[in-house]
């Protein structure tokens, strides 16, 4: 089944990963990077929302820990 995010969702996600795991010499996290293509990708595509799900269990699992619905 689809799960389908707003750009919104996906920016408040990016927010608490980074509050989290904030950038260490220039350098994202792990996390915070995997979830930053995902917004970058949407951005650059202009769509207002994307199946996360296409971006694997990884980020699926990155969204669960940091989004809230």
């Amino acid at each position: 089944m689809a799960k389908i995010l707003s750009r919104e969702q996906v920016e408040m996600a990016i927010n608490r990963c980074r509050d989290a795991n904030p950038p260490m010499n220039g350098m994202l996290s792990a996390p915070l990077s995997a979830m930053a293509k995902v917004l970058g990708l949407m951005l650059w595509s202009r769509v207002p929302e994307i199946d996360i799900e296409q971006f694997g269990r990884e980020v699926v699992d990155l969204y669960s820990l940091w989004g809230r619905d």
